[in-house]
């Protein structure tokens, strides 16, 4: 007799075909798919504070609380990471300064951009998506991947309301407007998103709006204490607005968003897939 495969014994804690795609497990596979299948099929996680991605993630999650007291958002935020043990003892004032540095910066995007806001009819903020996308596996099947995220913000302009426009706020240590501009049609989050805003509304997006925010690279000094940084930093950021904010606005020519999907969408889409299949059938 053929000898039966083991059955595994412990099933995966992600799969394809239920939960779909997000970028953040888009952007994994793309880097490590090792590390990927760590993740997702043996459930590995990461623990420790890293920066930059609580940095963003910390932002996002007070920017989606507004107009709200996102002091008492920022609480929460480091609550969940102290209550949940994500965060090792030895990185607690890590988290405090990481905090105070997001308090600052809003309280400077709140008193920089509030005009701007107001030529601005949003029509999603921080709002979950979730698109079914068909996938032409050149073999005559068709596979419908479900693809997932949240939109930072989508929007009409006051003056010209038949375009539609994405928002896409960006939390970064150093801000390349140029190098942004040049990449756009290729950058895998931002097509992303447009991808599901067309899927959803059925129109064309006409481009992207960058809110770049920069990270503060200054420091706690040995003498002073975190509220003390905390002052300091906010005064910093009202005294000089123009290099902790940025925002440009980078349109989308007709059919470079099908270009994408063509020559670099599909194709990773196709060897995920594949991957997956694989993965099961294990």
């Amino acid at each position: 007799k053929k000898a039966k495969k083991p059955s595994r014994s412990v099933e995966p804690l992600w799969d394809l075909d239920r939960d779909g795609l997000t970028y953040s497990l888009l952007s994994k596979f793309t880097v490590c798919p090792e590390r990927f299948r760590l993740a997702t099929v043996e459930g590995w996680a990461e623990s420790g504070l890293r920066t930059a991605l609580e940095f963003g993630n910390a932002f996002h999650y007070a920017l989606e609380k507004m107009p709200q007291d996102f002091e008492k958002s920022l609480h929460e935020f480091q609550k969940s990471k102290l209550e949940g043990q994500l965060v090792h003892p030895t990185q607690r004032e890590g988290l405090e300064v990481l905090m105070s540095q997001v308090s600052g910066l809003l309280h400077g995007y709140q008193r920089v951009w509030a005009a701007d806001h107001k030529s601005m009819r949003f029509i999603h903020q921080e709002e979950v998506f979730d698109v079914p996308y068909q996938l032409d596996m050149l073999d005559g099947r068709v596979r419908t991947i479900r693809l997932r995220g949240k939109w930072d913000g989508v929007y009409r302009e006051s003056k010209d309301a038949n375009r539609l426009w994405l928002m896409e706020t960006k939390t970064k240590s150093d801000v390349d407007t140029d190098g942004l501009h040049r990449t756009l049609s290729q950058d895998l989050q931002t097509m992303l998103y447009v991808t599901s805003i067309e899927l959803t509304k059925k129109e064309r997006v006409s481009g992207v709006l960058y809110n770049v925010i920069r990270r503060p690279s200054i420091g706690v000094k040995k003498t002073e204490s975190i509220r003390e940084y905390h002052l300091r930093l906010k005064e910093d950021v009202l005294t000089r607005p123009d290099f902790y904010y940025h925002r440009f606005i980078v349109q989308l020519e007709k059919g470079d968003l099908e270009r994408w999907q063509k020559e670099c969408f599909n194709p990773l889409l196709r060897t995920i897939v594949r991957w997956w299949d694989s993965i099961k059938s294990s």
